[in-house]
């Protein structure tokens, strides 16, 4: 698995570089907004409303509260995803699976 050791290394940057531009969408994000990067993909928050549970065996009954929270989504561009999902070599043979008879 790489890291943003990895690959700062690999572009020819410092690691705070890369640090600073996940910050930087992170903090974005959750200001609200949706950070589309072309080619790559769109970032978005999620917010999950907070929701009271009550038990009689957790807690002594007593309510819990959540608070709401929020989740980063992301989508993939179509770039992308024709980018991961291009051919890597041609196939000997036929595809493997059942045949349609």
């Amino acid at each position: 698995m790489s890291g943003m050791v990895d690959i700062a290394k690999s572009i020819g940057v410092k690691q705070d570089v890369v640090s600073e531009v996940f910050g930087e969408i992170l903090k974005r994000v959750d200001n609200g907004e949706e950070v589309r990067i072309k080619g790559f993909g769109t970032f978005k928050g999620k917010i999950y409303p907070g929701r009271t549970l009550q038990s009689p065996t957790v807690n002594d009954g007593k309510p819990i509260a959540f608070g709401d929270s929020v989740t980063l989504k992301f989508r993939q561009s179509q770039l992308a995803k024709q980018r991961l999902n291009k051919p890597k070599g041609k196939s000997k043979g036929k595809p493997k699976g059942k045949s349609k008879k």
